[in-house]
């Protein structure tokens, strides 16, 4: 894991992948990322509802063993 400080309107690169610290105000942040389409950006929790999902729908298209 990497952590750091980094300023509002400051950017770090992470392979393709820029990001600037927009905003802070209390507890949240605004981020812009720039990436290129092929590259995949969600957050946290949506990414964690879709590999659920995945899961359930191969759970209910595979057969259990006989």
């Amino acid at each position: 894991m990497f952590v750091f400080r980094c300023s509002v309107q400051k950017s770090f690169r992470i392979g393709e992948v820029t990001m600037t610290i927009l905003q802070v105000r209390g507890d949240r942040v605004r981020i812009r990322i720039e990436a290129p389409e092929a590259v995949a950006i969600y957050r946290g929790e949506v990414l964690e509802t879709l590999s659920e999902a995945a899961s359930t729908a191969l759970e209910a298209a595979v057969p259990p063993p006989a």
